[in-house]
């Protein structure tokens, strides 16, 4: 500690020992200037440092410009201060600060400070997820501001983290981080964006990417972006003579005023596992699962035949009871099923292939036992009982993709699957959604 930093600790203390309360703001000012902030503005590392430790709160209070004490140190360029105090307290990066900008939102204005973007997704990762006032995430900034650089590390941690969902987000006017691109004709980002995102995608003029380009170039000169678009199948918004929000509009209202339908009740299924069923009760109905399966399949005989028939008469064959060979193969189907249907998960796909193996390699041992005709109908109990749970599962998760963009819905209108999703969470809407 040199000189100057020890002097200024001295002071600190000095002043704290004139008065006791020099840390405090009163709760009655939201806004103040406190000492954290004068230390940060003018780079004085340790000394903020000293103050963020005795009192972290001040890290999240507001000046009277409706700055942070991070977001002051980032403007005047203090970087040294900027690294120590969010090692300090990483959740600094997720303070917003004028306009709801966070210092990732500020890193991810120019490529200057393409080190700091990087230190910031490393030590908060959720900080990708913040917005500003005018719902703007990081990679809109760095796009609107053509920030080449910054956009490509910021789609590389998206892509990395299996958070390419961010890239969906729209701002205020309904843009999507590809409606910014065709606004400014930054054609880079246009071809790294094209396999990742819905290039159909409409913000709140109703227009696709491909209608941005055409309109800022009615001479059509700018090829390049056109057939960028047009090789990822992109189209038109609203066709001539088709008001497509009316549409949406009519859709949405049809299906709130229609009856109730059986597909809607797979939904009431999948709403309930994704936000009501339990973690001790999934594992206790996984177990007897488990056991059912274990136990139809060692009921088998052409499992088990070579230790029974060897010493008794007695084994049950089910080419004489064919309705038995049914019911047990339902069983054992069933009970993969409901393997499948509670442990499903992106993560556990891996697992399904074999586990489908297994299922159809038990049916498959049916054809030594029973007839031609029996081996067939052995089969079709095992399609039905397996098929039902993926059946259950596969609609709600078709539905709840839209979650991201409820979340962040700007628009006053809503996709028919985004109303279906309200709908079906409405009786979770005080839990957490996971």
């Amino acid at each position: 500690m040199d000189a100057a930093q020890d002097l200024d600790i001295i002071v600190l203390y000095n002043s704290i020992r004139e008065n006791p309360q020099y840390l405090e703001v009163p709760n009655e000012m939201p806004f103040a200037e406190t000492p954290l902030h004068i230390a940060a503005s003018e780079g004085r590392t340790t000394l903020a440092l000293e103050i963020l430790r005795l009192k972290p709160t001040l890290g999240n209070k507001l000046n009277l410009d409706g700055n942070t004490p991070l977001d002051l140190a980032l403007r005047n360029r203090h970087t040294t201060t900027v690294k120590r105090l969010v090692r300090k307290d990483p959740d600094l990066i997720r303070v917003p600060g004028r306009g709801g900008i966070t210092p990732l939102h500020y890193a991810a204005e120019t490529d200057e400070n393409i080190d700091l973007l990087i230190r910031f997704l490393l030590l908060c990762p959720s900080s990708i997820m913040d917005l500003t006032n005018r719902d703007e995430t990081a990679v809109h900034i760095a796009v609107q501001n053509q920030n080449l650089r910054g956009f490509k590390v910021l789609l590389g941690w998206l892509r990395r983290s299996d958070n390419t969902k961010v890239l969906s987000f729209r701002d205020e006017d309904g843009n999507t981080v590809l409606h910014l691109a065709a606004l400014t004709n930054q054609l880079q980002v246009m071809k790294l964006l094209v396999g990742m995102v819905d290039v159909n995608a409409k913000n709140g003029e109703d227009n696709t990417a491909l209608d941005i380009v055409e309109d800022l170039d009615p001479q059509c000169q700018n090829v390049d972006a056109r057939e960028i678009l047009r090789r990822a199948r992109a189209k038109h918004g609203t066709s001539p003579g088709k008001d497509a929000t009316s549409t949406t509009r009519m859709t949405c209202e049809d299906y709130l005023s229609s009856g109730g339908t059986l597909m809607e009740t797979l939904f009431k299924v999948g709403a309930y596992m994704q936000f009501s069923l339990s973690g001790d009760m999934r594992n206790s109905v996984l177990v007897v699962a488990v056991l059912i399966a274990t136990a139809t399949y060692e009921a088998d005989p052409t499992h088990s035949s070579t230790v029974i028939n060897a010493t008794s008469s007695s084994t049950i064959q089910w080419n004489e009871h064919p309705v038995i060979a049914v019911l047990n193969t339902l069983a054992f189907g069933m009970a993969i099923g409901t393997c499948v249907l509670l442990t499903f998960n992106p993560l556990f796909l891996f697992l399904y292939f074999p586990l489908g193996i297994f299922s159809f390699s038990y049916a498959a041992t049916g054809y030594d036992g029973l007839s031609s005709l029996g081996a067939v109908i052995i089969f079709i109990p095992l399609i039905v009982s397996i098929g039902l749970p993926v059946m259950m599962i596969v609609p709600w998760n078709i539905v709840r993709r839209h979650k991201w963009e409820i979340e962040n819905q700007t628009s006053s209108e809503y996709s028919l699957d985004e109303v279906k999703y309200r709908v079906f969470t409405s009786k979770y809407a005080s839990r957490k959604l996971q």
